[in-house]
């Protein structure tokens, strides 16, 4: 403060004005016009189509992604048409407790085989399934208030059952599709992941689902079990604790892999491209968490 008074007394007030102009932006007055006007054209716009735009015509990125939701709100203040965004519900999770015995279980468990799932003598395999309908590719767009956006779709039930896996060690995902998720293709889904590496011995952890715990699957294990020690088990199925999706990471993929159709549904005219858009980000993938 000291500083600053003596500049002050020594050269008056205009020593105290604000030197710092800010930099330069990366779109000048014309260009920022331009993307204006290129988004007061369209009925419906998402932030992923803006970045192409942006990046392909001035060779700009933003680093943050807020300048790109900056740009469009201008736009729509300046419209007089006015765009909002449409939302849709998000998905809410089970907030169970994290320690759990089932979680220290499966905990000490892992810990007790690290080095055969380090030499690939047990694959452990996280498994989940997903049953994909067409209302899942709706997402957010901004568009017109005064125009209803719609999404075409021939039949709303139409739908797709998946079984996916996990591979605990390597981080790959694997995908299988179904007609629906019941015993029959719940021991299919078990015999192409014993195909996968007929030499390792399976650990199956998943949900408590009904058909996870049915008769007839418990007689598929135990033929195919039939004669070997507990140490030398084929496949062996645990499950996680109740009602704790959290725990699961497949319950994370699914939800990445509906995020992404969602940016692109504009692209979802029929059934078959949502499920090839599904399939596509998640099959023999790699995911970390």
């Amino acid at each position: 403060m000291s500083k600053w008074q003596q500049l002050y007394q020594q050269q008056g007030i205009d020593v105290l004005k604000l030197g710092y102009w800010g930099t330069q932006g990366y779109l000048d007055d014309r260009s920022k016009q331009a993307v204006m006007e290129w988004l007061r054209q369209r009925q419906t716009c998402q932030r992923e189509e803006l970045l192409a735009h942006v990046d392909l015509t001035y060779g700009v990125v933003f680093k943050s992604q807020q300048s790109y939701r900056v740009t469009t709100t201008c736009c729509i203040k300046l419209d007089h048409g006015r765009k909002r965004r449409h939302n849709v519900p998000r998905r809410t999770r089970c907030n169970s407790p994290k320690n759990t015995p089932k979680t220290q279980e499966i905990v000490e468990l892992l810990m007790r085989w690290r080095s055969q799932i380090a030499s690939g003598q047990v694959r452990v395999l996280l498994v989940d399934e997903c049953h994909l309908l067409w209302g899942d590719a709706c997402g957010y767009v901004w568009g017109k208030t005064n125009q209803r956006l719609e999404v075409p779709m021939a039949s709303e039930r139409q739908r797709q059952t998946y079984y996916g896996a996990f591979d605990y060690a390597s981080k790959q995902f694997y995908l299988q599709a179904y007609d629906a998720g019941n015993t029959d293709n719940t021991i299919a889904f078990l015999n192409y992941l014993r195909l996968l590496d007929e030499q390792a011995r399976l650990l199956i952890i998943g949900d408590g689902a009904s058909y996870h715990r049915s008769q007839q699957l418990r007689a598929f294990l135990a033929a195919v079990n039939a004669g070997l020690r507990f140490e030398d088990w084929k496949i062996e199925c645990i499950r996680f604790a109740p009602h704790a999706p959290e725990q699961n990471p497949v319950e994370d993929i699914w939800l990445q892999a509906k995020q992404f159709i969602r940016k692109f549904f504009l692209l979802c005219k029929f059934f078959a491209v949502v499920k090839y858009l599904f399939e596509l980000v998640t099959h023999q993938q790699s995911f970390t968490f």
